[in-house]
């Protein structure tokens, strides 16, 4: 399973006199259908700091189609400008973006100065202690995604994002935040996925879902790692992710965007594994339209998705519409999200052999669909009583079905029905301006009918509490604790507290030094309870006897940010020590080795640290790259934990300038060392896996200047898994091949 590297590349050359030319006649044309006294604007821009030129900065007419961008020496140009007073928007990628009401004469002349930033980060987060604060003030490790870098990396695979986050793996929906998750059959996740606050985990499968919201309405995503339980209850063992959508779409009233892309997979190097003559793609294409005033906004979307896959019998497609609202009244912001999709896929599960890796087990029923649909209705009010007391409230339904198309007296025929319904209610006070109280609590409902489960209810109330406390400028102390319960349908009930405590201290400004200590836990799902189903030569059977699984987390990290030296940079550190208990996973129960029962077999612990750092080798040019080592220790046998690599390492190289930018990014993952020895009994080649070397290329360029054009258009070329490397990110199941993409975003906006 070696990789044959061979990279073949054109150079695409703009000519710049045909720009320039091109550019004038247009520039004329503006004037010549103008009665307005034309007006010109000249300046240079420089770093605040050392008083060198920024080069590549955008400087932009607000509202307008007249702009330029600064050449080697600074210096910019704006001319045959039709008003006298503007709005002047400067920004680049390495510094903090400004804009200047300028009143024009004939001609002028600026001087301007900018402000660098390490990177381009979200200043405030609102996951980590469930309010906004900054991200700096915050005592567990927080990695934040602003849309701008998602953008680049994926226009619509939400996987593909999260698997550049330092210490998180993604696999077939599956979230592994610092070796918290390993091979589970996609049921119960140790993550806990959020929208705007709101959990995306099924009744059933108590699983994440991703890909249901569009990227292009996502502010960021910030992923808080380690126990998250005594703020978010159970399946926050391992952290939790929260998807925070944007509330003003655009500056126009209303706003229409495209975005369309296609995918072909290149054929293997391998001829067995050719299972067709024909090509197979993956295509995209999503509209929205959105409307903007001072205090309501709204978004509609939808999405249509055919992915024909790299592998036989794994070809999928699906349906997506997205819509939300929000609004002010006085004191009170409302926020509402309605989402669906409609998936008809193959049932892919594992490989014939290594030989035929994209081919599934013989006597596999190539007709037999599998179908699945999400919807989503959530509702977020947040009431200001004054600036010192905040009361937010959420309510949703997160409804899950699935089904095959065999005949209901099939053995291997599944279905499930299942709804999740949410509400919380929290209040946040400013007691003093040294205390900040947060408290409230919430309810989930999980109701399941489903032929692989059967009739079942599962009830979780809980309270928590935190306080926020600044016993001097410089120290920010935090101690809370959540108070969960969970009700069985026949009335059984289990407890669990879960305390927490953290601290951030700034002995600089540019230095953070936090830690934190607190414990997690997760509630089995229901799927894992009562599991009764068979299906590609398996047998799932019920243990309604399961209990909690548990953990302990301890961290302490360190942030520095520093601008002086000739090389700005942020580093960032953190040993951590988790300790886990009861974890739920599945084993064979029977000497045939076909029938699997998920049990409280397993206490573990996870020692690791976690490094990043973040270059700014020019202004035009960032590196970024991180390190995560694991040490996962199956405490009952004394032996590594299953499913578990023990390094990471990522690393991207950013360029931009004027319109164009481009990354090429590398993702490493160690040999898995240890799987169940039991699965080579019914998975052909099981052992075989190889560590993860992956090489992604995206390049995106804005047509918007060179077609002079308003809006934007965006034309993006992404090359996923640039060297074709083959390895495995399951046991008997080959990892994506080569995907070459071409997209088209278009905005009026």
């Amino acid at each position: 399973m070696k990789s044959k590297y061979k990279l073949i590349g054109k150079k695409y050359h703009i000519n710049p006199l045909v720009f320039n030319v091109i550019w004038v006649i247009l520039s004329s044309l503006t004037v010549c259908a103008s009665y307005a006294q034309p007006y010109s604007l000249k300046g240079v821009i420089l770093e605040a700091n050392t008083k060198k030129p920024v080069i590549g900065a955008t400087v932009k007419i607000k509202n307008s189609k007249y702009g330029d961008y600064t050449n080697i020496n600074g210096e910019f140009k704006i001319q045959n400008i039709n008003k006298q007073k503007v709005i002047l928007q400067i920004s680049h990628i390495a510094y903090e973006s400004i804009e200047k009401n300028i009143n024009l004469t004939i001609t002028s002349e600026l001087e301007i100065y900018l402000i660098p930033k390490v990177f381009q980060s979200k200043d405030v987060v609102v996951t980590a202690s469930r309010r906004t604060q900054n991200v700096q003030e915050v005592t567990n490790s927080v990695f934040v995604l602003d849309n701008n870098s998602m953008q680049l990396t994926s226009n619509f695979d939400f996987e593909q994002i999260l698997a550049h986050v330092p210490g998180v793996e993604v696999a077939d929906e599956t979230i592994s935040i610092r070796g918290s998750d390993g091979f589970d059959f996609g049921l119960g996740s140790r993550n806990l996925l959020l929208l705007d606050g709101m959990p995306l985990i099924s009744a059933d499968n108590g699983d994440t879902k991703l890909n249901l919201v569009p990227i292009s309405t996502i502010e960021s995503v910030e992923i808080v790692k380690g126990a998250g339980s005594a703020l978010y209850g159970s399946s926050a063992i391992g952290g939790v992710i929260n998807i925070v959508t944007k509330k003003n779409y655009s500056k126009k009233p209303s706003a229409f965007r495209l975005e369309s892309s296609t995918g072909l997979y290149t054929p293997p190097r391998y001829e067995k594994w050719k299972f067709s003559p024909d090509a197979q793609v993956q295509n995209n294409i999503q509209l929205s339209y959105s409307y903007t005033k001072s205090n309501f906004s709204t978004l509609i979307s939808g999405r249509y998705y055919r992915d024909e896959s790299y592998r036989l019998y794994d070809d999928a497609h699906y349906y997506q519409g997205y819509s939300q609202v929000n609004f002010k009244l006085n004191k009170t912001e409302i926020s509402s999200i309605l989402l669906h999709q409609s998936t008809d896929r193959a049932d892919w599960v594992y490989w014939h052999s290594l030989d035929s890796a994209t081919y599934p087990p013989a006597g596999t029923n190539l007709n037999t669909r599998l179908y699945s649909g999400k919807s989503m209705l959530g509702i977020t009010a947040n009431h200001f009583f004054s600036d010192n007391w905040l009361l937010s409230a959420k309510l949703g339904g997160f409804y899950t079905q699935f089904w095959n198309n065999l005949d209901r007296s099939d053995t291997d025929y599944r279905s499930s029905d299942a709804l999740s319904s949410f509400m919380d209610l929290q209040i946040t006070a400013n007691l003093s301006p040294s205390i900040i109280f947060t408290t409230g609590g919430n309810f989930t409902n999980n109701n399941v009918a489903s032929i692989s489960y059967g009739l079942r209810n599962q009830k979780l109330v809980a309270g928590y509490l935190q306080a926020e406390i600044h016993p001097f400028d410089k120290l920010i102390t935090t101690i809370g604790a959540r108070f969960d319960t969970e009700i069985q349908m026949d009335s059984s009930t289990s407890s669990m507290l879960s305390p927490k405590l953290g601290f951030n201290y700034t002995p600089t400004a540019n230095l953070h030094i936090r830690g934190s200590a607190g414990k997690g836990f997760r509630a089995p799902a229901i799927a894992e309870r009562y599991a009764s189903v068979a299906f590609q030569g398996f047998k799932v059977v019920e243990n309604p006897d399961l209990t909690f699984e548990e953990s302990w987390n301890y961290e302490l990290g360190l942030n520095w940010k520093n601008t002086t030296i000739f090389i700005p940079f942020e580093f960032d550190i953190a040993g951590f020590y988790n300790k886990f208990s009861n974890l739920i996973e599945p084993s064979f129960v029977d000497e045939f080795l076909t029938t699997i029962k998920f049990s409280n077999i397993t206490n573990a612990e996870i020692k690791g640290l976690e490094t990043s750092l973040n270059l700014l080798i020019h202004p035009n040019l960032i590196l970024t790259t991180s390190y995560t080592y694991l040490d996962p220790i199956d405490l009952s046998t004394n032996e590594i934990l299953k499913f578990r690599s023990k390094h990471f390492w990522n690393t991207s190289i950013n360029y931009k300038i004027n319109d164009f930018s481009a990354r090429l990014s590398y993702r490493y993952a160690s040999l898995v060392e240890r799987i169940d020895e039991k699965l080579i009994f019914q998975v052909k080649d099981a052992k075989e896996r190889v560590p993860m070397h992956v090489f992604d290329l995206n390049f995106s360029y804005n047509l918007r200047r060179i077609l002079s054009l308003q809006d934007e258009l965006v034309i993006k070329l992404n090359c996923y898994n640039l060297f074709d490397y083959y390895y495995t990110y399951m046991v008997g199941n080959l990892a994506k091949t080569r995907l070459i993409t071409l997209s088209i975003d278009y905005r009026y906006e």
